[in-house]
């Protein structure tokens, strides 16, 4: 922020510096920050969310080679190891600012369950959640109130 410390001397200027850099602190800052505060949120309140408290939370990218690209996850929840079993994925979760959730941000999620399911990960039981600070689409929210693997 010094580049632009000179020109926030005037509220005319510091009007101009945000509208310049608004963007790039929302998507570099803000969203950043609600993935962190959604997997803090999905440790803590984990059991009474999906029904089980998570051993583990972070993040991570799927592989999607039918469609030669990658799939980010903002917040991932494992069970805790078992022996002799795959290991269990609690719930995989989408997080966005500034963008109102829809049904396609859904299907992201679940293609990605379904990839890790190939990979030997068990996803039978695992919780899709969807957090968003612009709301959600009111097709989603309807999809919602029927799918209970869906939060």
């Amino acid at each position: 922020m010094r580049t632009w410390s000179c020109a926030t001397d005037s509220s005319s200027s510091a009007e101009q510096v945000w509208a310049t850099t608004r963007q790039t602190f929302l998507t570099q800052v803000v969203g950043p920050h609600l993935e962190s505060l959604c997997r803090a949120f999905a440790l803590e309140g984990g059991a009474s969310v999906f029904h089980e408290q998570p051993a583990e939370i972070g993040s991570g990218t799927v592989n999607d080679p039918g469609n030669r690209t990658q799939i980010d996850i903002d917040v991932v929840a494992l069970a805790a190891p078992q022996a002799n079993a795959p290991r269990r994925i609690v719930s995989l979760g989408e997080a966005k600012w500034g963008e109102v959730i829809g049904h396609h941000h859904l299907k992201r999620l679940e293609t990605a369950r379904d990839l890790l399911g190939k990979k030997g990960y068990d996803t039978e039981s695992t919780v899709l959640a969807l957090y968003g600070g612009a709301g959600f689409t009111d097709e989603l929210t309807a999809t919602t109130v029927t799918d209970d693997q869906c939060r």
